[in-house]
């Protein structure tokens, strides 16, 4: 969408001289609502999946859980997950066997919710039979945001460029 159909504004009134200016006085009008509108807009289009989430912890403040806050179109696509089905859900009603994927999920993404700060990490999650490249981050303790980037198809061909490489490699010492 364009900044100007997000702000409901002509398109004249967007010039490349003066489009801070404008934003910067639309923004002093309207409050951070514009720009939390064209945000919105970008992680809605964006062409990574974003997830937004809140910590469970228990008694012992040890993470067990998060639900799902928000979810963007691709992330809906790269996942199979429907944000209608896993909004305001914990994790483990959605994805029930979470806990017996070989990687910490809850764990890692705990620690990230409640130290702050930002990590990225490529992990397969078994789940899905997928490759993800992720990058998690929270600003608030308690809450996290993930962004993905679905990579199965690039570590295939990552496998299948190894074994060639083996393959290389053995009929060299084979020639020798």
């Amino acid at each position: 969408m364009i900044l100007w159909q997000i702000v409901g504004e002509s398109p004249y009134a967007i010039s490349a001289r003066g489009f801070f200016m404008y934003r910067d006085s639309l923004v002093q009008e309207r409050g951070n609502k514009m720009e939390e509108k064209v945000f919105q807009q970008i992680l809605f289009q964006a062409p990574f999946g974003c997830a937004y989430y809140k910590l469970v912890c228990n008694t012992e403040g040890i993470p067990e859980d998060f639900i799902f806050l928000d979810v963007n179109p691709t992330f809906e696509e790269m996942t199979g997950l429907k944000r209608e089905n896993i909004l305001g859900k914990k994790v483990t009603e959605v994805i029930p066997n979470i806990k017996e994927d070989p990687f910490d999920w809850i764990k890692f993404c705990g620690q990230v919710a409640l130290s702050g700060g930002k990590e990225e990490f490529t992990q397969y999650f078994g789940s899905f039979h997928r490759w993800y490249k992720i990058t998690a981050f929270s600003w608030q303790k308690g809450y996290f945001i993930t962004y993905i980037q679905e990579i199965t198809a690039e570590m295939k061909q990552m496998s299948i460029l190894e074994n060639q490489q083996e393959t290389i490699d053995q009929l060299t010492i084979e020639l020798k």
